[in-house]
């Protein structure tokens, strides 16, 4: 019984020796490709969230007070109704120039004496907390207005805080704002 043992153990030693330079002299190297696509994604976001939500109008409506004591000196008053997001975020997940930029459409109503270039876009780059102070502003326009821009990929999302405010120079006539539509695109190559 030992010797049956003996080569048992000993041809199985050898079966696998003989099968293992088989198997080493049929093996081959192969090239791998593996494609990551790139992506670039824009929302606009409320604080420290970053789940997508909706654009509901922004609505001034300067009062008799204000138009009054922005005949003294301009002022800016804050919008009556203010959207539900106040970031607009951005992930670009490969190094390329990308740029985040803004712009009016729709068909704005604002009441005598106001355009839409007295609308005020408050915005402070690359500031996840939703509060523009201390950051930048533009007057809105219908053409694509620069709010940040970068080379290098964002590794995560990256967030742009916003705010608007409305210039009253004292010229105006008491009444509402409405259709102003904000759009923000990111672009990438």
């Amino acid at each position: 019984m030992k010797g049956l043992n003996g080569r048992l153990i000993l041809g199985t030693v050898a079966g696998l020796l003989l099968l293992g330079q088989t198997l080493a002299a049929t093996n081959a190297t192969n090239n791998v490709t593996v494609t990551i696509p790139s992506v670039s994604e824009i929302r606009l976001t409320q604080n420290s969230s970053n789940a997508a939500v909706a654009n509901p109008a922004i609505t001034f409506a300067p009062t008799a007070a204000q138009i009054i004591s922005a005949a003294e000196a301009p002022i800016n008053i804050d919008p009556t109704a203010t959207p539900g997001f106040n970031r607009v975020s951005y992930l670009v997940n490969r190094n390329v120039n990308w740029s985040v930029a803004v712009k009016a459409s729709g068909n704005p109503s604002f009441p005598a004496g106001l355009s839409l270039g007295d609308v005020l876009l408050l915005y402070s780059s690359n500031d996840g907390d939703g509060n523009p102070a201390g950051g930048s502003s533009l007057n809105m326009s219908t053409s694509d207005q620069t709010v940040d821009s970068g080379n290098e990929k964002t590794n995560s999302f990256q967030h742009t805080s916003l705010g608007y405010q409305l210039r009253l120079t004292g010229d105006e006539a008491e009444g509402s704002s409405s259709g102003v539509v904000i759009q923000f695109t990111l672009t990438t190559p």
